[in-house]
């Protein structure tokens, strides 16, 4: 996704494409219960990816500018362990739900995106190096 990632950062902010592509991505998921056949997956997981490859590069571009020069390598460690965190706990949980209903960690997953989303969007204010010096 660098053909994609390059050419939109030249032309929009960081946070424009993370609300963006925070909205796709849980309507992406989201569409992943839909489907009657199996082919129609198909459909969701391009965006799904494009979504997804969007928001990570954002997101880190986003921590580095709250981040002092200084602070940096502190900030970015402690990203690294929630981001470890956050990939392990929803396999679990997503085993859990599953014993409810098969489609509950995929309406639960994109629930979760969503209101990521929404929190982005009203409480994002541009801060930078204020915060973590």
């Amino acid at each position: 996704f660098p053909v994609t990632i390059r050419p939109l950062s030249k032309y929009f902010p960081p946070q424009s494409i993370l609300k963006f592509s925070l909205l796709t991505l849980a309507i992406g998921i989201a569409c992943q219960i839909l489907p009657t056949v199996d082919t129609q997956l198909y459909y969701a997981v391009p965006f799904i990816a494009m979504s997804q490859g969007l928001c990570i590069p954002n997101l880190n571009t986003l921590i580095s500018m709250q981040a002092g020069p200084k602070a940096q390598g502190e900030i970015f460690g402690i990203n690294q362990s929630v981001s470890s965190v956050a990939f392990s706990l929803p396999s679990i949980i997503a085993g859990f739900f599953t014993s409810f209903s098969i489609y509950m960690p995929l309406a639960t997953g994109s629930s979760i995106i969503a209101l990521s989303w929404l929190l982005f969007v009203l409480l994002w204010k541009k801060n930078t190096h204020t915060q973590f010096e």
